[in-house]
């Protein structure tokens, strides 16, 4: 049965598009031993990717951030030249 759910959870996370999450699927299945895992291992492996899909959303939202920010900056500046001009 524990195998079973090993199995299940790699095939889920190969499914995952981006190569992120690849990478993460990679680094996890490969850190498990093989054979069968023990309960508190496999909610171990459930947490930490549980942990990267929250970082992976909150680098999204960074970027988000970001590029709101440089908009915002960017449109400041054109509206110190517009009153610059009107001076």
């Amino acid at each position: 049965m524990v195998t079973k759910t090993r199995m299940k959870l790699c095939n889920e996370l190969q499914v995952l598009a981006s190569e992120e999450d690849v990478a993460t699927f990679s680094s996890l299945c490969t850190s498990l031993p093989p054979g069968e895992m023990s309960t508190s291992q496999l909610e171990e492996t459930q947490q930490q990717l549980s942990a990267a899909e929250d970082e992976k959303a909150l680098n999204s939202l960074l970027c988000m951030v970001i590029l709101q920010k440089l908009a915002l900056t960017q449109w400041l500046e054109l509206l110190k030249l517009d009153h610059t001009d009107l001076v």
